[in-house]
């Protein structure tokens, strides 16, 4: 399968957080180093939002497709939870000029 433009470029993010010699490295510290929101949420806390079925589905859903773009990627030295702040870095950042 074929990864989606976020994906491409969480992978260059982790690249050049892992890498050595980026001068783009310097801009990491800008960058959160962890997130909430639901995709970090344990099945319990999950659990709260019964009342929106159509909330969890798509959460579900999401964390499914994170875990098949890292199976793609093969892991190596980058943890899931890294692949999870990578994502969420990209996604949540406004990208229009």
């Amino acid at each position: 399968g074929e990864l989606e433009w976020w994906e491409r470029l969480a992978v260059q993010l982790l690249y050049i957080k892992h890498g050595e010699g980026d001068a783009r490295k310097a801009y990491l510290p800008l960058l959160p180093s962890r997130h909430g929101g639901a995709l970090c949420w344990s099945d319990g806390e999950m659990e709260l939002l019964a009342p929106s079925a159509e909330l969890i589905s798509r959460v579900r859903r999401q964390k499914e497709r994170l875990r098949v773009s890292y199976a793609l990627l093969g892991g190596g030295k980058v943890t899931f939870d890294q692949w999870v702040w990578a994502v969420q870095c990209v996604t949540s950042r406004a990208f229009a000029m």
